[in-house]
């Protein structure tokens, strides 16, 4: 049990003294502190790739099993329901890259 608390005291004081936006920058700043060789970046690169387009892969053929299941008039419902929400999206504006990775400059 001693041992199960202390990474939870850690976690909680850094997310205290550390912005959270600074954290998506440690990933490259660590990646810059190895002297990666070009190719060791660009098979970095080709894996990070290859990572989202079987993401996207699993993401298309999960949907096409889960319509297998559905009947013709349970198709058509759930396309009605995804074209409202799809226009109720469309109303929300994003905000800007800006203030999603700067609270602070509000």
């Amino acid at each position: 049990m001693r041992n199960s608390v202390g990474p939870i005291v850690v976690f909680m004081i850094a997310a205290i003294v550390v912005p959270w936006w600074l954290f998506p920058l440690t990933r490259d700043r660590v990646f810059l502190s190895l002297n990666l060789t070009s190719h060791q970046r660009k098979e970095i690169s080709r894996l990070n790739d290859k990572y989202k387009e079987d993401l996207l892969d699993l993401k298309r053929r999960h949907n096409e099993s889960l319509l297998n299941v559905l009947d013709d008039d349970q198709r058509q419902q759930l396309k009605k329901k995804k074209n409202e929400i799809d226009r109720y999206l469309e109303k929300i504006p994003l905000p800007s890259r800006d203030l999603r990775l700067h609270p602070s400059r509000n």
